[in-house]
């Protein structure tokens, strides 16, 4: 998972088993990770997600690869 002061509300698995998402609702964070969580990407959105957003990302080949 993201380390550092982040709590994480969401989390999804992308078809290929490998590819991560995590979300951040307090921070605004959005981590990725396509390493089966070794090392993760983190974006600033700015704006609040829901649950099937995030789950949304994971299913869609845009954000899953």
């Amino acid at each position: 998972m993201p380390t550092g002061s982040t709590d994480v509300d969401h989390l999804a698995v992308a078809a290929d088993g490998v590819t991560m998402f995590a979300y951040d609702n307090t921070g605004k964070l959005f981590y990725k990770s396509t390493n089966a969580g070794v090392t993760w990407s983190t974006y600033l959105l700015g704006a609040n997600l829901e649950a099937n957003t995030v789950v949304a990302m994971a299913v869609s080949p845009n954000f899953a690869t």
